[in-house]
């Protein structure tokens, strides 16, 4: 079924709502037979397309049936309700009950003969929990499999005519207030008042009287659709539009119809396609790949996912631009409802990811603000909403505008907070170096209670535009941050005519390309010339005087460990170290810090670091993995044992760096020479660089 891919996640999680009554009649009938809506179903299911729609409808159905009875922690869908049903004085009802209640009444609409639901309508877990919940709920009513039913196909009823009135299903931005019109209804069934609505049923005011929100209910079917992957969204985007082709006569055509072009996939859409082919791709080639190209389409396909969630959580913010400044108006609903798109698309990708030896995907949501004319941007950012977007599972809120980004993690701030953005000139920004720029200049400050924030806990992201490529080495442009009117630079990612970067503090940026001639390296240019060029350009590694790169000199800790840090933009702000030979003015004792602190390297003894000492090329190893597994999450090494064996002296490499040289070779970091690594060589400045470049191009 080729078109369910091109549909929206929005329109999965509000018609898997919906499924199990799209069948049933409007109104308010306190028990539909179940012979009645067994033949509803049926006709619908006469609607199915076949193949595709009939096979994802009964892989949905193979799938539910296979977790019944399942250990519920690997599902969790009924959390929110089980927790509120729990908390009820005297309740206690059984967690697997309250899992395998909620499993049926989401998905009974994937068999026609309803014959797993009354099979399960009939077993004594069903009636003992119903009959505990409105005993404990202080519910009169009549509480039994028909007047359950008759709950969930209200549910659904309510919200017929906003299906039938929609003339698609395949805008995004569209389904999103929609979302919340389905919460309304359920929000009205639960809340009508008995009095004047006969037609309540038991269920509902149950639910009402345990607490039992339309949310919670909304939120345990989203749940099983990220615990299942796409079978379930699958089975119910078939059902929906066999449904409307049902209850939606076909046009009249001309003799000579002219073909209706397929409306183009939006950007989430196309993002979240192409992730799943990516994906796709990567679990066919798992069995054939060595494990250096196994990494490789393992990061491939962690990027096309991160761009899927991205784009997914993407929300266009109005601006208004108010004495200069632009500041936009920002709905904090229509924020977090996004934030559930993207937290539930994320859940379903990353577990295919995972699967395939993947690590997953943070959920990021974007405010994005668009262009405008204005040199300053005020953007406030409440600890309400930071606090919500934490809660649905967001990790970082980035704002976006002009095509300069800052992102920060949702727990960063104690308070209601503003950013403020303002672009300036070379002269307001104070530079007075000749060094090419390729962006504006950047002014960033985080405020709160009319005072500036200077420091962070986590690090900020800070993205600059390139305002042209063409004549420049994109290898070699770095973010400069304006220090003394000199320039201090900070390396960064080139992307998508862009130049990326954490950050701990703010300032005022510029993308500089930093050419850094040397005089001294034709020795070792056929290798390490252009690893040099690039780490010296991003601030990495510093020469050692007016053209002297020094390429044979040897490596000491201090330095490599200020490598390490820089290029992975790692900070750790409440560290603190005692080395006796590690003085606070020393240039390298921050840098050693943070790289302790991150357990990238150890000291000689509690009491002595050596910043000094030379490394070897195994100590170097060691330091260059760790420093994979802190600012990449990296694992070890797929085959050890084969990364090893490449090397003729392996036998010489000390038992406790065998783990951390298989992973580095297994990267391709380090190549060794003549087929032998050398562990105890001494590491030198060119070697360092090649591995500096390498490390990078991971990022």
């Amino acid at each position: 079924m080729k078109n369910w891919k091109r549909k929206t996640l929005s329109f999965g999680l509000v018609l898997s709502l919906m499924v199990g009554s799209l069948f049933g009649s409007i109104g308010g009938a306190v028990a539909a037979p179940v012979d009645d809506l067994r033949a509803k179903i049926t006709a619908v299911y006469t609607y199915l397309l076949a193949g595709e729609e009939t096979g994802v409808v009964a892989t949905a159905k193979n799938r539910v049936d296979t977790i019944y009875g399942t250990d519920n922690t690997g599902y969790a869908f009924e959390d929110a309700i089980y927790t509120k049903m729990a908390a009820a004085a005297g309740a206690d009802p059984v967690r697997q009950s309250v899992f395998n209640f909620m499993l049926k009444f989401n998905s009974f609409t994937y068999d026609k003969s309803l014959a797993s639901i009354e099979t399960y309508s009939n077993t004594t877990e069903f009636t003992d929990l119903v009959t505990n919940l409105k005993t404990n709920a202080n519910v009169t009513d009549p509480v039994n499999f028909s007047d359950v039913l008759n709950f969930y196909n209200q549910v659904q009823s309510a919200t017929m005519s906003t299906v039938q009135s929609m003339s698609s299903f395949d805008s995004l931005t569209d389904l999103i207030s929609f979302h919340s019109g389905v919460t309304s209804a359920v929000d009205s069934l639960l809340n009508a008042d008995p009095a004047t609505t006969p037609s309540k049923t038991g269920i509902a005011k149950v639910f009402k009287a345990l607490g039992i929100t339309a949310e919670d209910l909304l939120d345990s079917k989203m749940s099983l659709i990220a615990s299942t992957g796409t079978d379930i969204l699958a089975a119910d985007l078939a059902l929906g539009n066999a449904y409307r082709r049902m209850v939606t006569p076909p046009p009249s055509t001309p003799s000579d119809p002219t073909p209706t072009p397929t409306p183009a996939a939006t950007l989430p859409e196309q993002a979240s396609e192409t992730a799943k082919e990516v994906i796709a791709d990567l679990q066919a080639k798992l069995a054939g790949l060595p494990p250096g190209d196994v990494k490789a389409e393992q990061k491939k396909a962690e990027k096309a996912v991160e761009n899927a969630i991205k784009e997914t959580g993407k929300t266009k913010v109005e601006v208004v631009v108010t004495d200069g400044t632009a500041k936009p108006t920002i709905n904090n609903t229509n924020i977090v409802n996004k934030a559930k798109e993207a937290k539930v698309l994320a859940d379903s990708l990353n577990k295919d990811l995972e699967a395939a030896g993947g690590k997953k995907a943070k959920v990021e949501v974007t405010l994005d603000l668009g262009t405008t004319t204005a040199n300053k941007t005020e953007v406030p950012l409440d600890k309400t909403l930071l606090d919500s977007l934490a809660n649905e599972g967001v990790s970082t809120v980035a704002v976006e505008v002009n095509g300069v980004g800052v992102t920060v993690d949702t727990s960063e701030f104690g308070s209601d907070t503003t950013l403020n953005i303002e672009k300036k000139t070379k002269e307001q920004s104070g530079d007075t170096s000749t060094t090419p720029k390729v962006s504006d200049y950047y002014n960033f400050e985080f405020t709160s209670n009319d005072n500036e924030i200077t420091n962070f806990k986590k690090p900020v992201e800070l993205k600059l535009p390139v305002i042209n490529t063409d004549d420049y080495d994109t290898d070699l442009l770095s973010i400069a941050k304006i220090v003394n009117d000199r320039l201090q630079m900070y390396g960064g990612i080139f992307d998508n005519n862009s130049v990326s970067v954490k950050r701990n503090s703010f300032s005022t940026y510029v993308i500089v390309e930093n050419k850094v001639e040397f005089n001294d390296t034709a020795s070792v240019n056929s290798w390490a010339g252009r690893s040099i060029e690039v780490a010296a350009a991003k601030g990495i590694i510093d020469g050692r005087g007016e053209g002297v790169f020094d390429p044979s000199a040897d490596v000491t800790r201090a330095e490599f460990a200020k490598m390490l840090v820089t290029a992975f933009s790692l900070f750790a702000p409440d560290a603190t170290e005692s080395f006796e030979d590690v003085e606070a003015t020393d240039w390298f004792a921050p840098y050693v810090t943070v790289a302790v602190s991150q357990g990238i390297v150890s000291g000689r003894s509690e009491t002595s670091f050596d910043p000094n000492a030379s490394i070897t090329r195994q100590e170097m190893a060691t330091m260059a993995a760790r420093a994979l597994v802190v600012a990449l999450g990296q694992d070890g090494a797929e085959d050890a044992g084969t990364a090893l064996n490449n090397f003729s002296d392996s036998d010489n490499i000390g038992i406790a760096y065998k783990a951390s040289v298989a992973l580095v070779a297994e990267q391709g970091i380090i190549n060794g020479y003549n087929g032998k690594f050398d562990p105890t060589g001494i590491t030198t400045r060119a070697q360092a660089a090649v591995v500096i470049k390498k490390l990078i191009d991971l990022i």
